[in-house]
């Protein structure tokens, strides 16, 4: 119930990405201690800071000695390769954070599970899947095209209550 409860956090969050960090996906992050969230922040503008690095620069300077005890949420994977930004993974591992919530994989080929597994690999304990429908809903189209390798398509008609789209003319 508790990383439900976070998890929403991170997808309203992620909502005010919606116009400006296109072509990348919306992501919001929250970082909890001591059942407070002491930093959140979500990818507001494509080629600036992703939802991890903004959530971290909120972090108040007397809250950053509670980081070695905190849990990160984050709606998508945390990235794993170096694009217009250094990897998220790393900032985690590099903060001491010791645990990830992650809503679903990224299938970014150049993540898909990278950016879990580092984390892990550092030690950090990390729990996938938590309210993963929303998460994957939420960016169906970077969802789409990433896994599927192909545009989410969405149809749209009228017709009349008789099953017709247009009377013969």
């Amino acid at each position: 119930m508790e990383h439900e409860y976070y998890m929403k956090r991170c997808l309203q969050l992620a909502e005010n990405g919606r116009q400006n960090a296109k072509p990348n996906p919306m992501v919001g992050a929250v970082i909890v201690a001591q059942n407070r969230i002491i930093g959140e922040g979500y990818h507001v503008r494509f080629g600036e800071g992703h939802a991890e690095v903004n959530a971290f620069a909120n972090v108040k300077p007397e809250d950053e000695m509670l980081l070695n005890e905190a849990t990160i949420y984050v709606s998508l994977e945390p990235c794993s390769h170096y694009g217009k930004t250094p990897p998220c993974a790393d900032l985690i591992i590099s903060k001491g954070i010791k645990r990830c919530v992650c809503g679903c994989v990224d299938p970014f080929a150049k993540v898909q599970g990278r950016g879990i597994q580092r984390m892990r690999d550092a030690g950090i304990e990390v729990i996938v899947g938590v309210m993963e429908k929303e998460c994957l809903a939420l960016n169906r189209r970077f969802i789409t095209f990433n896994a599927k390798h192909r545009p989410y398509i969405l149809l749209k008609w009228a017709q009349t209550l008789n099953g017709f789209i247009s009377r013969k003319g």
